[in-house]
């Protein structure tokens, strides 16, 4: 099974938060789990559709508060 350091490399090296836990990459706002990524740098035009397929996917777990998610 692949992680998701090695299935979305170029995320992790752009990211500050790279070694960060779940928890730590977002929030809880009324009930929903908002991400909240911090970048070095901004997604260059060309990154874009990878960007959005990334984000696509993680919006569409569905983590529940006070439940360990696996």
């Amino acid at each position: 099974m692949r992680t998701w350091p090695c299935l979305f490399l170029e995320f992790f090296q752009n990211s500050h938060e790279n070694n960060a836990w779940v928890c730590n990459i977002g929030r809880w706002v009324d009930g929903n789990w908002v991400w909240d990524f911090k970048w070095y740098r901004r997604w260059f035009e060309w990154e874009n559709p990878k960007v959005k397929c990334f984000l696509e996917l993680l919006n569409g777990m569905h983590l529940q508060k006070n439940e360990r998610n696996v």
